[in-house]
């Protein structure tokens, strides 16, 4: 049994939603705004679909659990009809056509899903796939002549979508972040009703030729011709590419590791009796007296029950409320006369 595409695309979906539930930690909220070009592609792209360049808009937020987030996207984008209409027409019944106000490709759509965040500090990626509804407008476009004083119908292209059709897209986004809560995003994603829904289109026209091969279609020529009707359908899918902002609500900032040093160092003095610097003065090695210092300390300590803790100007910062540390004489010595 074949597992269609769909299926696979739900299960990811699912399976990006539980990993985000699990992680709790991090947790903060993406807002993105952004717009740009929109360019149809596969089957939407053909000849008879009249449907060109255009552009779109989009925003949403994603909430995210470390670095997978769930999100709500919503946008619009239309896709240019009147210069290929325009252009078919003129090539087709070799005259020069320059109609306006036509209709144009219209797109709305509002989805929901995973997204994945790589990288960080001045760089991300992200990487998304959604799923959800869309209401397209097909429009309506129609090339008349008059004969005698009356209209007739020559090319006529219409189509039909329902009022709520399921679409899905997939795409990625970089961002280049300005700060900790803001930065500037290009974002390059596909938009489809593939596997989902499909747009029905009607092509009516006259298939008028320049039989007496004069360079113009004349009126006789017309009412000749055979009146052809085409329908069909066609997925709705484009690329659009956007840039815009990106915005960083409740994220924790990022800071640097420092390393944290005392801002005096602190030795700790041990207090020693008389006896212990005779000790110490009898067990100088020949031609060696006591370093002027030890005694100034032994004096100081010598009345004291308790070590003093003394900074390296030699003031007393504090009393530590010991018992008295029993010295090791050879150690002592050995530290005085290395």
């Amino acid at each position: 049994m074949k597992i269609k595409p769909i299926h696979s695309f739900l299960f990811i979906l699912l399976l990006f939603g539980f990993i985000s539930i699990s992680a709790q930690d991090n947790r903060y909220l993406q807002i993105d705004i952004s717009g740009g070009l929109s360019k149809p592609v596969q089957s939407f792209n053909s000849e008879h679909m009249f449907a060109g360049n255009g552009v779109g808009f989009s925003g949403g937020f994603d909430y995210f659990f470390n670095r997978i987030g769930l999100g709500i996207s919503i946008g619009q984008f239309s896709n240019n009809s009147q210069d290929l209409f325009n252009t078919y027409l003129e090539h087709k019944y070799l005259e020069k056509v320059s109609l306006s106000g036509i209709e144009n490709w219209n797109s709305k759509y509002v989805t929901f899903g995973p997204t994945l965040k790589i990288g960080g500090n001045k760089l991300e990626w992200d990487i998304y796939g959604k799923g959800g509804y869309s209401q397209i407008k097909v429009p309506d476009l129609l090339f008349t002549k008059t004969f005698f004083n009356q209209f007739y119908e020559v090319y006529h292209f219409s189509g039909s979508a329902a009022s709520g059709q399921f679409a899905w897209s997939a795409g990625t986004r970089f961002t280049f972040k300005l700060n900790d809560w803001v930065g500037i995003q290009a974002k390059a994603d596909y938009f489809t009703t593939s596997y989902l829904s499909k747009v029905n289109y009607d092509n009516t026209f006259r298939n008028a030729s320049d039989g007496n091969r004069n360079g113009i279609i004349e009126d006789t020529e017309y009412f000749e011709a055979q009146k052809i009707t085409n329908t069909g359908t066609s997925d709705l899918s484009v690329i659009n590419l956007n840039m815009g902002l990106i915005f960083h609500l409740g994220k924790p900032k990022s800071e640097k590791i420092t390393q944290m040093m005392p801002d005096e160092i602190e030795q700790l003095i041990i207090p020693v009796t008389d006896s212990d610097q005779i000790a110490v003065s009898e067990a100088a090695p020949a031609g060696k007296t006591l370093p002027s210092s030890v005694p100034d300390v032994m004096e100081k300590t010598k009345d004291s029950e308790n070590p003093i803790l003394g900074k390296k100007d030699g003031s007393i910062s504090e009393k530590i409320e010991t018992e008295p540390e029993i010295i090791d004489k050879n150690l002592l010595i050995s530290t005085i006369y290395p």
